[in-house]
């Protein structure tokens, strides 16, 4: 049986970028992925990202002759260059380790929720 395990918590980050560059490097595919990896010995399987609501991220990767590493990700509010609100889940192989919801707020330096 699994168990179950409820916390939540917030992390503040300071990126160098306006809000609408950052929202940018976590809603474009191809900017995501220059940022988006685990490790340097995990080779890309399969990746996607559909970044709008009602869309997925897919990330599959493989640790050079092990299990395959999977991020599942659907998207339920975009707000351009503001807010992104999705949830995900990680497994290793055929084993789920964790599912999470999570909302990222794009502001200008100086503002907080």
């Amino acid at each position: 049986m699994r168990s179950v395990d409820h916390t939540s918590f917030v992390i503040h980050r300071m990126l160098n970028g306006e809000p609408a560059r950052c929202f940018r490097a976590f809603s474009q595919a191809e900017a995501k992925r220059q940022w988006f990896s685990c490790d340097e010995r995990m080779e890309t399987a399969e990746y996607s990202l559909d970044c709008r609501p009602g869309g997925s991220e897919i990330n599959r990767v493989r640790l050079l002759g092990g299990e395959d590493h999977l991020y599942l990700a659907h998207y339920f509010d975009v707000v351009p260059d503001h807010r992104i609100l999705f949830g995900y889940s990680m497994h290793v192989g055929d084993r789920r380790l964790s599912a999470s919801l999570v909302t990222i707020t794009f502001q200008p330096r100086g503002e907080r929720p």
